[in-house]
């Protein structure tokens, strides 16, 4: 009996683990295939599984949703009628996103919710215009990727390495002693989510080698790195550039 019961504890986590995954690829690679019809049953394994209360994830998610809002507008009310049992807390980055999907269906919602007409002066920012050195952004601009494939959403995150040069100490600002700014971070983090992006999507990497072979605003520290992740994904066309000594 108790070697019955530590092998469907086994299957039971494989199981577990077989739906996460598939959870996250239908989010991931949802511009390959959009399927909004599944929308709900992914916000119900997303509480299952904890993913809706993350704060890691939430900036993807919020993105996420925001452009599935956008592209599915006669779909919105449904949804959130749908949500209506969620708790607050599950239910709170669709909130969120109804703020970033700039729709009159998203902006009635919110509007019933303040009980009041929606300030333009209280809606956040566009995804595409959030400065890159807030912590959150290169998240949104990848769950906006991953709804839509959207190559301005790339050309945004290559224009995270413009902070190669930025100085620690700028100018004219205090920065408390032992602080690190995060848009130092930056060039870093960003050339990290792209190569592992760039490993798992192939349309992705076309969309870099389109921007690198035409785009002529490409400033030479966008260019070196953009250069250096397709040698990495793709050697044998960009090969390893060598080092003049």
């Amino acid at each position: 009996m108790r070697h019955l019961l530590v092998i469907f504890l086994i299957i039971s986590a494989q199981l577990m683990a077989s739906a996460e995954e598939k959870s996250k690829d239908w989010l991931e690679f949802y511009y390959l295939n959009p399927k909004p019809d599944e929308f709900i049953s992914q916000m119900e394994a997303w509480q299952k599984e904890g993913v809706l209360r993350d704060f890691n994830v939430q900036p993807v998610l919020i993105a996420f949703i925001s452009q599935l809002m956008r592209e599915n507008r006669e779909k919105i009310q449904p949804w959130w009628l749908s949500l209506k049992e969620m708790a607050p807390e599950d239910r709170a980055v669709f909130g969120a996103a109804l703020l970033f999907a700039r729709v009159s269906e998203a902006d009635v919602i919110v509007e019933d919710a303040l009980g009041k007409k929606f300030d333009d002066e209280e809606r956040p920012p566009k995804i595409l215009e959030i400065p890159l050195d807030k912590t959150s952004t290169l998240d949104m601009l990848w769950g906006f990727y991953y709804a839509t494939g959207s190559e301005s959403a790339v050309r945004r995150i290559v224009k995270s390495f413009l902070y190669e040069a930025a100085p620690l100490k700028p100018q004219g600002v205090k920065i408390p002693e032992g602080y690190i700014p995060f848009y130092t971070e930056l060039p870093r983090l960003a050339y990290e989510s792209m190569h592992s992006n760039m490993l798992r999507h192939e349309a992705l990497v076309l969309i870099c080698e389109k921007i690198m072979e035409s785009d002529k605003s490409l400033t030479p520290p966008e260019k070196s790195n953009l250069y250096d992740l397709l040698s990495e994904v793709k050697p044998e066309k960009y090969p390893v550039k060598k080092e003049v000594k």
